[in-house]
């Protein structure tokens, strides 16, 4: 049980990682007005998060739209591997 939580993590971090370049001209855009009109989706939010392997957290700020699909793909994935649609292949591939 504590490896698939930690696969879990991982391929939460993965997901994040991958998706964090997205923004980084609107981020600095936000940054120079802090009074601008905003969505609910387009705002940055920064959470703490727990690395397998780590004692010190990982602070990560995304967009609250990138932490919902972040969300979504990790409850995918999990719905995946509990049906037994995922398996690694032992070439590393």
């Amino acid at each position: 049980m504590v490896k698939f939580a930690g696969l879990i993590v991982v391929c939460s971090l993965a997901i994040g990682c991958a998706s964090t370049g997205e923004n980084s001209a609107s981020s600095s855009s936000l940054a120079g007005n802090p009074n601008s009109n905003v969505s609910e989706a387009d705002k940055r939010v920064c959470k703490n998060e727990s690395v397998v392997g780590s004692r010190l957290p990982v602070r990560t700020c995304l967009t609250q739209a990138q932490w919902d699909r972040r969300a979504e793909e990790s409850r995918k994935m999990t719905e995946k591997m509990s049906r037994g649609g995922v398996h690694m292949n032992p070439d590393g591939g």
